[in-house]
């Protein structure tokens, strides 16, 4: 769902400039900005256990 949030922000801070509203884009690109950040760590927050190892294997000794 992210990713229909950053395209629309896109697409409405690219017609903003083609209209001549500069500052439209400033604006959309701080939320374009925390959502790719929010949706980066949700995938790092699930995966991370995994990338880690988060059980420690036990040691057979001889």
């Amino acid at each position: 769902m992210s990713d229909i949030w950053v395209t629309i922000s896109v697409i409405a801070g690219l017609i903003g400039v083609w209209l001549g509203v500069q500052w439209l884009d400033l604006i959309l690109a701080f939320p374009v900005a925390l959502l790719v950040f929010w949706s980066g760590w949700t995938v790092l927050k699930e995966n991370l256990p995994w990338l880690v190892d988060r059980m420690a294997l036990s040691v057979a000794l001889p």
